[in-house]
């Protein structure tokens, strides 16, 4: 389930991805994903349609969505593994006693 925060993030870079395209690919897009269209748009200003568009969309179509314009939206695994470690290894190094690194008794 998208957060609310994810889903503003979403939207707003889908409408801006998008909105490069011209009106016919932006239209055929919202009908291949089920999205709402209009003919009585007041503006030429794309982004701003795609956003009215897909604002209601579910969770899956807007990621769907984001997936058909590039974005990646599934986290990624790190597949970076430290030369330094052992695998299974353990750090046990003991805390210096008090006095010993000042050169004490």
């Amino acid at each position: 389930m998208l957060t609310p925060s994810d889903r503003v993030k979403l939207i707003t870079q889908i409408s801006s991805l998008l909105g490069s395209e011209n009106w016919s690919v932006i239209d055929l897009t919202m009908k291949q994903f089920s999205l709402p269209t209009s003919q009585a748009w007041g503006s030429d200003d794309r982004a701003s349609y795609i956003m009215q568009m897909i604002s209601e969309a579910s969770d899956d179509v807007l990621l769907s969505l984001a997936a058909h314009v590039g974005i990646e939206t599934s986290p990624r695994t790190s597949v970076i593994e430290p030369g330094f470690w052992l695998p299974g290894a353990q750090f046990n190094r003991k805390a210096p006693e008090v006095g010993a690194a000042h050169g004490g008794p």
